[in-house]
């Protein structure tokens, strides 16, 4: 069932998102081929595997920023990013402004990419109710050619 190997997947990306988070590990652990799920994940969600990852960092980072008082550098690590610079970058990409300058003007940073879940059906959607019909009445209308199979016809036909 995608649904179930999906949520299982960002399961694992949220418990691992402050670590270094290698993709084939992802698919390792939800018991499917690397590159089935890697397809499967994108042709569900929308998103590659890393731009969810990416965003669900940048949108957990964002919070941090407008929300607490760690250093940006602190919070630019814990989320993986390799420097200050490249957190800046992907903040100002987001929100237009550098995070120092959002924390110092005391600006609420929104960024909203919820963790993806889906939501599994208790029962097969896909199933249907049928009941077997005996003993139905039909008439053909329609037209028809008789065709004559005596011996006699086919000697004229040669």
């Amino acid at each position: 069932n995608w649904f179930h190997i999906v949520n299982q997947a960002t399961e694992y990306i949220e418990t691992h998102i402050s670590e270094d988070i290698f993709l084939e590990e992802i698919a390792r652990e939800c018991h499917v081929s690397y590159h089935y799920f890697t397809k499967t994940f994108t042709m569900m969600t929308g998103y590659t595997l890393k731009e969810y990852i990416r965003n669900r960092r940048i949108t957990l980072a964002s919070y941090e920023v407008s929300n607490t008082e760690h250093r940006i550098l602190d919070i630019a690590i814990k989320y993986c990013y390799s420097s200050n610079e490249a957190f800046s970058r992907a903040f100002k990409k987001i929100h237009g402004i550098n995070p120092s300058t959002a924390r110092k003007d005391n600006i609420t940073i929104y960024t909203h990419f919820p963790v993806l879940t889906y939501e599994i059906p208790k029962q097969n959607i896909l199933s249907l109710r049928y009941d077997i019909i005996r003993n139905i009445n039909y008439s053909m209308i329609g037209q028809s050619t008789l065709i004559s199979e005596d011996v006699d016809d086919m000697t004229k036909l040669n």
